[in-house]
């Protein structure tokens, strides 16, 4: 802090408008107290919290600033209300402006603050959302990537660890009581399918009644879990395992971080997610 009498001050602000606010945000002040010296005094900007994954970046207190590297970070989807990134850590609904589309994969820095949503007070969201600094400056941009989603049972779904995760969720039935279309799992708990992002060449009207596989990213919306869906097929259309994996033999076993573990069977290993022919397996 300094105090003192000085001959000029200079202020560096932004003006950080958007969509939602109009705002000047400031970024550095000189304080100039005798020019013939060139004695300034600039006090330090703001603090940033690094961030090495996006796991870190949730465990921050609601409001810190971060820098947050990100390592192959995968965007599942984007709609009005946000972008989906992940990486093999965690996933977080960034609410910042920031140009990406799905499939992109994001590695480099980016500075965010550490927000959530509690409209509902029983299902907080984490989000990244605007810090002064947001840009994509400093993040190098991979299109048209394949996107690995993590292969779940669906009475496993609404753990909030998958929360704004990309999800792959077998032998589920649609049905569509109200205006609603939804999937329940083994306690009763309904999970709604919301075609938010526009990406499916489907309508689940075709599917009512019918068992399903859904992909897609994992939230709460209008009062109730739900998946934003990216892929919608009938179960008999597929060989995609299932949670317990006991085909594709010939498929070696690699942890998240990428080590090989040869043609393991994930059955038998620790607790953790693991890929196996090119799907994710969580083993609980």
């Amino acid at each position: 802090m300094w105090t003192g009498n000085s001959t000029s001050i200079t202020f560096d602000n932004e003006n950080a408008a958007n969509e939602y606010n109009t705002q000047s945000l400031l970024l550095s002040m000189t304080v100039t107290t005798n020019p013939a010296n060139a004695d300034t005094y600039s006090p330090t900007g703001a603090t940033y919290v690094e961030c090495a994954n996006i796991a870190e970046f949730l465990n921050l207190e609601v409001g810190t600033a971060a820098k947050l590297t990100l390592n192959n970070a995968q965007v599942n989807g984007t709609y009005w209300g946000g972008t989906f990134v992940e990486d093999a850590t965690a996933a977080v609904q960034v609410t910042a402006n920031i140009n990406v589309a799905r499939n992109d994969v994001l590695n480099g820095v980016i500075y965010l603050k550490r927000g959530q949503d509690d409209f509902d007070p029983d299902h907080i969201i984490p989000t990244a959302d605007n810090d002064v600094n947001t840009s994509l400056d400093q993040v190098t941009i991979s299109s048209n990537a394949t996107l690995v989603p993590t292969l779940i049972d669906v009475n496993q779904l609404t753990d909030n660890s998958n929360m704004s995760k990309l999800v792959e969720v077998e032998k589920v039935t649609v049905t569509k009581p109200s205006r609603f279309f939804i999937i329940t799992n083994g306690q009763g708990e309904e999970i709604q399918l919301i075609d938010q992002m526009n990406v499916g060449t489907y309508d689940l009207n075709d599917f009512v009644g019918k068992e399903v596989i859904v992909t897609g990213v994992f939230t709460w919306n209008m009062m109730r879990w739900a998946i934003f869906p990216t892929s919608v097929q009938e179960e008999n259309t597929t060989g995609i395992e299932d949670l317990t994996v006991n085909c594709n033999e010939d498929a070696d076993v690699y942890t998240i971080t990428g080590i090989n573990l040869g043609k393991a069977d994930v059955n038998t290993l620790p607790a953790g997610l693991y890929i196996k022919g090119g799907k994710k397996y969580m083993k609980r």
